[in-house]
């Protein structure tokens, strides 16, 4: 038992704590129970566990037979006294541990079985399962038969495993034994001595689990050397069987002057490496010589060398079987005095009384007269000088008669496995018998039979073997009556639970599942249940029954709604697994469901709020843009006139800035509406990283400049080219970089640092700044996300730009990552993006642009006179004749006399509004070459793709950037090579 899990034993043990007495008793296994420390163990402590659990451990304790329980995903372990030698030495530390920790070649073996049960809910007995156990510190052989069921808890699901078991080991090995002798016995006396050592060596190489190998040596006439007359298990000749065998020890078998008893040689590993191993993995460390002497004779006529088990103690009852093997090779060896034959079998008989087991033996085919070894007698409560006969139903002796049942059916003696494998001259597999003796005592047997035969294969008698399993069926009993208290879980939970048979057919639902759908148990017995399903739901029901048949899927998990009685749908949650039911060839479904109706209501209700936050955002966007547009514009063009005294050109600077920062703030709204609704879009190309950097630089300057900071970049010498939106990731790096200038105090130093790294392009943007407290970290690009530095600096935004820079960099394939040595130790934020392959040869960046050329007629559309009068003042700067009309009618009106390149067109005009006066435009002659840009405060992806269907070349979101609509016109100025002519 790990150190760490047993404190002090508590003040008020468990078993006396109210609540706690399901703990009380249970011997020394109950007391390590209560004295561990279950609040470190997976199982948490013991007033969390569930009251099936509670109920699982007091049944174990409280019963007189071996039961494991494992419980939990890792099948933490529970058993009792009675189990604790089937662990050896790993009690008790296996209180409380994990299946896999305790014992790992066991687990191997059952790991596997009591995994499915816990998984799938599969049970299944298992007989005479052979396991090596560490009983005192080295594996040795045992066989175990056991039974393993899920356990479920309050809520349906599988929880746990419950495992009697029972110790066969004693049967199996006397069975085996017992057939071994049973089949020297049934050897004639061949020709030679040669004959009947193959013989004997055919036999033993039957047995390779007690004899792993066997060598059989006649003694020459002057008894100086062995000879090798057969083997089992082993090949003759080789340094371990050679076929002469010198008395003397001269190659390694000591066989001079055995004892009765034989002599022991050990360690063979050092003798003769690479032994043969039998039915085991290892090879025996162990073997038994032992003297052959024929009845009658004075001295061995042979020699046997048996190796041993090594997984077995050479113990008395080990020897005593070995002792039994020589004993029947002398009664085969020709001999001259027959008589004494007679005398071993009977001394055979003899031994065989020590045998644990029940075991009868008759020596004529009419089994009339029947005797048995100690444990048969004990079991039928009869003498030694009694002919078990006598206890066959059809005996007429007064108060004797022993009454065979099975299934509830009398048994009668020519039905027995004795009689039977005589009369059907084959063996009698085990079967299950209930005995009621004279004495009022009523126990169960497992009793097989077999038949024995003489040299020629004619019946000569039989004999059975019965193994007393009163203790396993009170076992079975009592797992059914345990079983029976989970099933009445099944009619309590809280959860919905159906049993579905192969067909489709509801077989069976709890009342939680009734209540859920408005049905009675009687109305919704032998229902398809796809007809509880919402017709639109029940593909995917169908899918994943096909996909589990399949045994693609353990289980599957779907979200659908049913249709109550009423016809009111409701939302569930259904867990869908196999159910396999003993009784049945095919396998049954069994569904769980949980009411998921409120929760898909308050879903929607989030869904519905969100939606109404989008549009609020995006009002919210437009009217502010509105009113914007014409002061920005304005200033542009009080900006550009010139002739400013130094103050008012100061007092221009600082409006432009903040009109251009509420402008941010207004975008940035959006920008956060687009990232919580997926609505990021990327344009990707070939790009040559270093130009992004440089765009970003550029419009990052003016507010680098204003803090007096120094700005280093550092670019690698080779070109290095990505697949990106150049936009988008100029923003990213635009956004990182004006992040730095603003949190850094006045002429600090910024850098921005790109490189490769394997096949990632690596770019580093860091700052001398105030940094980032260490507990920020984690949360830096969480939306909305404000960063306390300690110092007062607020720098204004709404925490949106860093989500924005990670979810573009993610949109992109790449990532990026906060760091930063605390508060005053500035940051550095650190993007890396996927490289593209190089460019093919000859590629090169285009040539600087030459200087824009503007279309030469424009007209200014929209209703708003402050924002259509100062745009048109701002494009008349760039040398552009500009028209303004402040409604639809005049715009059409005006363009007979002034017909433009270009119109910036309001879309929300009253009356007539710009998709109308776009529609007409289009429609006059000369109408399509004129290009239209649309004019809105609403910036969204719908109200795009609603002015390219409108027919409009540009979408500008007011305030309109003058930069933005200066590159688009000079676009068209060049593509038009030149303004129209200035005549109508």
């Amino acid at each position: 038992m790990s150190s760490q899990c047993l404190g002090p034993t508590p003040p008020l043990p468990y078993s006396v704590r109210p609540g706690f007495d399901f703990l009380a008793g249970g011997g020394e296994t109950g007391r390590l129970i209560r004295a561990l420390d279950w609040s470190r163990t997976p199982l948490g402590p013991v007033e969390s566990w569930p009251q099936s659990l509670r109920t699982s451990v007091s049944t174990c304790l409280h019963c007189p037979f071996p039961i494991l329980i494992g419980w939990g995903p890792e099948l933490v372990m529970l058993y009792n006294d009675a189990y604790r030698p089937l662990l050896g030495i790993q009690h008790p530390g296996a209180v409380g541990q994990r299946g896999r920790q305790c014992g790992a070649g066991i687990w191997d073996t059952i790991g596997p079985m009591l995994e499915q049960a816990l998984l799938r809910g599969a049970a299944g007995p298992v007989d005479d399962l052979l396991l090596l156990v560490e009983r005192d510190g080295s594996p040795e052989e045992g066989y175990f038969s056991f039974s393993y069921s899920p356990i479920h808890d309050e809520d349906g699901k599988i929880a746990g495993v419950f495992c009697p078991v029972i110790d066969t080991t004693a049967k199996v090995v006397g069975a085996r034994r017992l057939r071994t002798l049973r089949d020297l016995g049934a050897l004639g006396r061949s020709g030679s001595g040669a004959d009947t050592c193959e013989a004997v060596a055919a036999v033993l190489a039957a047995n390779p689990y007690d004899l792993p190998f066997a060598l059989l040596y006649l003694s020459d006439p002057e008894h100086k050397t062995l000879r090798l007359a057969g083997s089992a298990g082993i090949a003759p000749g080789g340094p371990a069987s050679p076929w002469e065998l010198p008395l003397d020890g001269a190659k390694g078998w000591s066989v001079e002057g055995l004892p009765a008893g034989g002599r022991l040689i050990e360690p063979l590993w050092a003798l003769f490496p690479g032994l043969p191993t039998g039915a085991w993995r290892r090879p025996p460390d162990q073997a038994l010589c032992l003297p052959v002497v024929p009845p009658g004779a004075g001295r061995a006529a042979a020699v046997l060398i048996a190796g041993l088990n090594p997984h077995r103690r050479p113990d008395p009852d080990y020897r005593q079987f070995l002792g039994l093997v020589a004993q029947q090779f002398a009664m085969v060896l020709p001999v001259a005095d027959d008589p004494a034959r007679h005398t071993a079998h009977r001394r055979l008989q003899a031994l065989m009384k020590a045998l644990p087991v029940g075991v009868s033996f008759s020596d004529d085919p009419s089994c009339q007269h029947i005797t048995g070894n100690p444990a048969v007698l004990a079991q039928f409560e009869v003498a030694d000088t009694d002919n078990l006969s006598a206890s066959a139903p059809d005996m007429e002796a007064p108060g004797r008669q022993v009454r065979f049942f099975r299934d509830g059916r009398p048994v009668l003696p020519e039905e027995l496995p004795l009689q039977r494998a005589v009369a059907e001259n084959r063996e009698i597999p085990p079967m299950e018998l209930e005995v009621w003796l004279p004495s009022g005592k009523r126990w169960f047997a497992l009793a097989s039979g077999a038949p024995l035969r003489d040299p020629v294969g004619q019946v000569i008698g039989g004999v059975a073997v019965t193994e007393d399993v009163t203790e396993r069926k009170r076992a079975e009993r009592a797992l059914a009556a345990s079983e029976e208290r989970f099933r009445a879980i099944f009619e309590y939970a809280a959860l919905g639970i159906a049993i579905i048979d192969a067909e489709g057919r509801l077989i069976r639902c709890n009342p939680a599942y009734c209540a859920l759908l408005g049905h009675t148990q009687a109305e919704l017995a032998h229902r398809i249940f796809l007809e509880l399903v919402h017709p639109e739901d029940r593909a995917d029901n169908l899918l994943g029954i096909q996909r589990l048949l399949a045994g693609e899927l353990p289980y599957f998990e779907v979200e659908n709604r049913y249709l109550r009685q009423d016809g009111e749908p409701v939302w569930v949650r259904k867990f869908v697994s196999f159910l396999r039911v003993p009784a049945q060839e095919a396998p049954h479904l069994m569904t769980l469901v949980t009411d998921m109706t409120e929760r898909r209501r308050m879903e929607d209700a989030l869904r519905e709020g969100d939606r109404r936050k989008d549009e609020f955002l995006a009002i919210l966007s437009h009217e502010l843009r509105n009113p914007l547009a014409p002061i920005r514009n304005s200033l542009y063009a009080l900006g550009g006139a010139g002739g400013h005294s130094s103050r008012t050109a100061h007092a221009l600077t600082v409006m432009i800035r903040q009109v251009d920062h509420l402008v941010r703030l207004v975008d940035d709204l959006m920008e956060a509406s687009r990232i919580t609704r997926g609505k990021v879009e990327l344009k990707k190309q070939r790009i040559a990283l270093a130009g992004v950097i440089e765009q970003a630089v550029e419009t990052s300057r003016p507010l680098v400049e204003s803090g007096g900071h120094r700005l280093d970049v550092v670019l690698p010498p080779d070109p290095l080219h990505l697949d990106a939106d150049p936009v988008r990731l100029a923003q990213v790096f635009t956004n990182l970089l004006n992040n730095a200038a603003k949190y850094t105090e006045p002429h600090g130093r910024i850098g921005i640092a790109a490189e490769r790294q394997g096949n990632e392009a690596v770019i580093g943007v860091s700052d001398t700044g105030v940094g980032i407290p260490e507990a920020m970290l984690p949360r830096v690009f969480e939306l909305f996300s404000q960063v306390d530095h300690g110092q007062g600096r607020a720098q204004g935004g709404l925490g949106i730009g860093l989500a924005l820079v990670r979810h573009l960099v993610q949109l992109h394939g790449g990532r990026i990552e906060a760091r930063s040595g605390g508060v005053g130790r500035g940051s550095e934020f650190v993007v890396r993006i996927p490289l593209a392959e190089a460019p093919p040869a000859g590629f090169q960046a285009s040539a600087d642009p030459p200087a824009p050329e503007f279309p030469r007629r424009l007209l200014v559309v929209d209703d708003n006179r402050d924002a259509a009068d100062s745009l048109a003042l701002l494009l008349e700067l760039l040398g552009i004749e500009v028209r303004v009309a402040y409604d639809g009618s005049a715009a059409l009106a005006l363009l007979a006399e002034f017909p433009p390149d270009v119109v910036l067109l309001d879309l929300g005009m009253p009356g007539m509004d710009g998709y109308e006066v776009a529609r007409r435009i289009r429609g006059q002659p000369g109408g399509r070459d004129i290009a239209l840009f649309a004019l809105t405060g609403w910036g969204q992806a719908a109200d795009r793709h609603r002015t390219r269907l409108g027919g409009f070349d540009q979408h500008l979101v007011k305030p309109v950037d003058f930069e933005d609509l200066r590159r688009l016109l000079a676009e068209v100025g060049t593509c038009r090579g030149g303004a129209r002519d200035a005549g109508p």
